[in-house]
């Protein structure tokens, strides 16, 4: 074996390599021939269903040089042969100029149709010859290009261009892009003869990028040539859709008439017009928002410099809004912001909304609307943080009118404001509330909140005739005294019956209960209505029987069982509900089971 560096091991080292180019490049011709036979059987086969003549196809030359002639010089007959047989031998495997390069670029083959009508010689010469010969436009096209792109005005360039790009796609993926005289192709239909326009520099580049300089700069091997795609049509497509998505006024109308576009140009100009005006309408108010705002912020900041703030803010600071409207009325809307001060209205606004309300609700008795309308007065006082006698008479004024139409809840959270509103000093009718905030935990059966409040009572406020009545009604319950309850229930002060009634039934039906144990086995109904609480002393005669006929109704409405009297029974007025007993001994069950439904506690907490 000769040294490496010597001049026979690299006379031997170039004929190895082009033997293995030979050898490469033959097995590539082999493998296309292969799918041109392919090809060819199923051309024929699909010629053969149609009962069309098979064209001819030319045999291909046979390649001088076989495969199995070349055989890989050894180093022994390397070293028997002198240098400059070494070269002549070698030459002969050298390509000349005028043979195909030793190496050629495989790319993915894409499937080739095969027309009837093609001459063999051009199918011949596209498998033979190789792409990178070749640009991938031919210079025909791109003059083609520049002469549409000349032809075309500004309002139509869009247009034009997507025509050329459906027209090229087609054309290419039919090959035919050498084959088509772009010379006489006609130009698209909304090309102008006059000249008013230049090819885009995209479609420049595009084109530019498929010469034979680019092409074989592309096919160095670089980190950048890696990454950027191979040009087709795809540049052009996009940005065909961008043009599109982005065309203006002027450009859809250029296929109208000249009077029509005018009309149509001036009606959306009109409307342009009418949306800058809502627009700047818009902005305005919102500019006088901010100045009613900052106008009331400084208003505020004055009085509190010169008198140390608002009195009727207990908690004021910088940051509390002072409202501006002047409406008597507003209605009522959850905030879901900060509150504006062009929608709040002011202390003297909201004294006289008050006196208007009362004025309505003993006119027109509309609880809807006025329990709409004490909301939106309680939330203009809670976001300026106003904690006055004002304020309390307003919550004060709307438990009132809650307790008389049986709102519990709206009462509850009127009684909850009352509760630290009266903690502040602020005096109002407390007597009267806490009396009714007693009874209201009477009613829930919150023991432990009555232990608790029982114990932060002071003796002075025990004293009151509300608190008194308040207290000796939960004595009563606790006890289970249903005599005393009723007659308490009866000379209940100010509007404390009205929270009495959403539990005085249940109370009865607890009574009832120990009554049919002790008067087993019937009781007379009209013995019932003085003792649950229908009948009482002071009532006249003329009204005994139809407090006696109530208790019979609500006792069959309840379901208890009732039979008539005896002939000899001692009836209470002589009537028909007088003469009625109820069964004890059946009716047990009945209110055991009403008792039990009476307990239920719902989503407000509130018993039912």
């Amino acid at each position: 074996m000769p040294p490496v560096n010597s001049p026979e091991y690299l006379a031997w080292y170039s004929q190895y390599q082009a033997y293995l180019a030979d050898w490469y490049y033959q097995q590539q011709r082999m493998q296309q021939q292969q799918q041109l036979q392919q090809h060819q059987m199923q051309l024929q086969q699909a010629l053969s269903a149609t009962s069309m003549p098979m064209p001819a196809v030319p045999k291909r030359p046979e390649s001088t040089v076989s495969s199995n002639q070349f055989h890989a010089p050894t180093a022994q007959s390397i070293a028997s042969t002198t240098q400059s047989e070494l070269k002549a031998k070698a030459s002969q495997f050298l390509p000349s100029a005028r043979s195909k390069p030793a190496f050629i670029p495989v790319k993915p083959a894409a499937k080739t149709v095969f027309e009837p009508a093609a001459e063999p010689a051009k199918a011949e010469a596209a498998i033979v010859e190789p792409a990178a010969q070749r640009p991938r436009y031919p210079d025909s096209l791109k003059k083609y290009v520049t002469r549409v792109f000349a032809t075309c005005t500004k309002e139509n360039r869009d247009a034009v261009e997507k025509q050329l790009k459906e027209l090229l796609g087609k054309i290419e993926a039919k090959n035919a892009l050498y084959d088509t005289d772009w010379e006489k192709m006609p130009l698209p239909s909304f090309c102008n003869p006059e000249p008013e326009a230049r090819a885009t520099p995209d479609l420049r580049k595009a084109l530019s990028s498929s010469s034979p300089a680019a092409s074989a700069s592309a096919a160095t091997p670089s980190k950048s040539s890696k990454k950027r795609k191979k040009f087709s049509l795809d540049e052009v497509e996009e940005r065909g859709k961008d043009s599109e998505a982005d065309a203006t006024a002027a450009d859809s109308l250029s296929h109208l008439p000249a009077a029509q576009r005018e009309a149509e140009l001036r009606r959306r100009e009109d409307r342009s017009r009418r949306f800058r005006e809502a627009q700047e309408a818009e902005r305005a108010r919102q500019r006088q928002k901010k100045r009613d705002h900052h106008r009331a912020r400084e208003a505020a900041l004055a009085f509190a410099a010169t008198d140390g703030g608002n009195p009727d803010v207990i908690d004021w600071d910088e940051h509390t809004i002072v409202g501006v409207a002047t409406a008597l009325e507003k209605s009522y809307l959850r905030l879901t912001s900060a509150p504006d001060p062009s929608t709040v209205r002011p202390l003297p606004v909201l004294r006289r909304t008050l006196v208007l309300l009362g004025r309505k609700w003993r006119t027109e008795q509309n609880y809807t609307y006025i329990c709409d309308q004490f909301k939106s007065l309680r939330q203009d006082l809670t976001v300026q943080r106003i904690k006055n006698e004002f304020t309390v008479k307003v919550y004060e004024a709307h438990a009132r009118i809650a307790l008389e139409k049986g709102d519990i809840g709206e009462y509850n959270q009127c009684q909850a404001q009352l509760k630290e509103l009266y903690k502040l000093g602020i005096p109002g009718c407390v007597d009267e509330f806490l009396g009714y905030r007693i009874l209201y935990m009477v009613y829930t059966l919150n023991r432990t909140d009555q232990v608790k409040m029982l114990a932060e009572l002071t003796n002075s406020e025990k004293q009151g005739d509300g608190v008194r009545h308040a207290l000796s009604v939960r004595a009563a319950v606790a006890a289970g005294d249903y005599f005393r309850f009723f007659r308490l229930y009866h000379a209940a002060p100010s509007m404390s019956v009205y929270l009495m009634d959403f539990f005085v039934e249940r109370e009865r039906v607890k009574a009832l209960r120990v009554l049919c144990r002790a008067y087993r086995p019937t009781v007379a109904v009209a013995r019932l209505a003085h003792l649950l609480g229908w009948v009482y002393p002071d009532d006249s005669p003329e009204y005994e029987p139809e407090a006696v006929e109530a208790c019979r109704r609500w006792l069959a409405e309840a379901g208890a069982p009732m039979i008539p009297a005896p002939a000899s029974g001692t009836g209470g007025g002589g009537s028909d509900a007088a003469a009625m007993m109820l069964d004890c001994r059946a009716a047990a069950g009945v209110f055991a089971a009403r008792l039990s439904s009476l307990m239920k506690v719902d989503i407000k907490g509130q018993i039912h």
